[in-house]
Parts: structure tokens; C-alpha cells; sequence
């Protein structure tokens, strides 16, 4: 992380203790710190949410996966329906 320190910031903020405590439990299983699970908490939820944020990592191998997999889809379901629009479009054509 040493190349990445510069682009660094530090960001202080109040949440209950609570929801600290399920941070560093999540972070403890992932095995990284409480501060990478906050980022990733903000990264998922900018993906989720549809906001535009430059270079995005999901971090989650299964879900990045997952995410191919659905775009693929997306982009199969597209084209098909293109070509079901142009069938429908000649079929018209000929009344």
C-alpha cells in the first residue's frame, strides 16, 4: 500500500459503537483492516447505487464474477432483442 499512501487521506468520522464493532469483526474475517472495510462499504455502495466513481473496484472476486456474468447477460438479452425487433419489423413489412 506504500504507493497508493500518497493518494491517501485521512477521513475522521463518529459511528456507533455497534456498527464498529461489526466492522471490525467483518474486517477480522476478511483479513484486512477496519479502514479497507469502510472503503469498500463506500466503493459497494457508490456500485449499488449507481454513482459515477472513476476506477471502482468491487474487491470481491465472486462478486467481480458476478458482475461479468451479468453484463455478458445484459449484452446477450440486448442483442437478442434487437434481432427479435427487426424480425417483428420485416414480419410487419409485408401487410
Amino acid at each position: 500500500m506504500a504507493s497508493e499512501d500518497s493518494r491517501m487521506e485521512r477521513l475522521e468520522i463518529l459511528v456507533p459503537l455497534e456498527q464498529k464493532r461489526r466492522m471490525q469483526h467483518l474486517a477480522g474475517q476478511a483479513g484486512c483492516s477496519v479502514s479497507e472495510m469502510y472503503r469498500r462499504a463506500a466503493d459497494a455502495y457508490s456500485f449499488w447505487h449507481g454513482v459515477e466513481v472513476d476506477d471502482v473496484e468491487i474487491g470481491h472476486p465472486a462478486l467481480e464474477a458476478l458482475v461479468e456474468a451479468l453484463e455478458a447477460s445484459r449484452l446477450s438479452a440486448s442483442e437478442a432483442i434487437d434481432r427479435a425487433e427487426r424480425e417483428v419489423a420485416a414480419t410487419l413489412s409485408f401487410y
